[in-house]
């Protein structure tokens, strides 16, 4: 078994969306911008009467890997500078469903990213530490090995287009490619063919 690990690059960009009515912020096909900031944001949260939404790119640069590997496990790592309080909802590993560099327009792409990979309960979120969030069948069925790996965040409320009709707070904040020991991080456990002895190596991913 190998074990690889890749750092997220600095094409990682979330998508912000926000305002006064839950179905325009929630439904738009573009987003009012494209972030690149240390901290990024994904999930929903209603506050001052405005609905904020915010649906994260990732990317990994997977060129590396041979493309004939079979992986047996993969985890996405965050670094959560804070947590919501909607603590019995979770973030989701979704598909990306974006383009490379990211746009306005990828906002309304990955509304249709509902299918879940993966994910992790706010309740379970640890402040100021590494988060794993482990990818099921079908976040491994999405990993581009030997290219580009794109994957997304989402809140569960964002993907079950669930207003509660008071204020919460479904969102996770963490460290972007930009903060160097804390960058989100891709691992994964593979074989590759029938190979028996166990190694491993660390993969830096090349920014994109």
């Amino acid at each position: 078994m190998a074990i690889a690990t890749i750092k997220a690059s600095s094409a990682m960009r979330f998508l912000d969306k926000e305002h006064a009515e839950w179905d325009i912020a929630h439904d738009a096909a573009a987003a009012d911008d494209v972030k690149d900031i240390l901290i990024q944001r994904a999930g929903a949260y209603l506050s001052a009467g405005l609905y904020h939404f915010y649906r994260q790119c990732l990317f990994f640069d997977g060129s590396e890997l041979d493309p004939g590997i079979m992986v047996n496990r993969a985890r996405i790592r965050l670094w959560v500078y804070q947590r919501g309080t909607d603590y019995f909802q979770y973030i989701h590993i979704v598909e990306g469903l974006f383009s490379n560099p990211v746009v306005v327009a990828d906002y309304g792409s990955l509304l249709s990213a509902t299918t879940s990979g993966g994910g992790i309960l706010i309740n379970d979120v640890v402040e100021d530490q590494y988060n794993e969030i482990d990818l099921n069948a079908a976040g491994i069925g999405w990993l581009n090995i030997g290219g580009l790996i794109k994957l997304a965040l989402r809140g569960e409320r964002d993907i079950d287009d669930d207003n509660p009709g008071n204020p919460f707070n479904n969102t996770i904040w963490y460290y972007s490619w930009a903060e160097a020991g804390k960058e989100p991080e891709l691992l994964l456990d593979y074989r590759v063919g029938l190979m028996k002895n166990p190694s491993s190596e660390l993969l830096a991913g090349r920014f994109i």
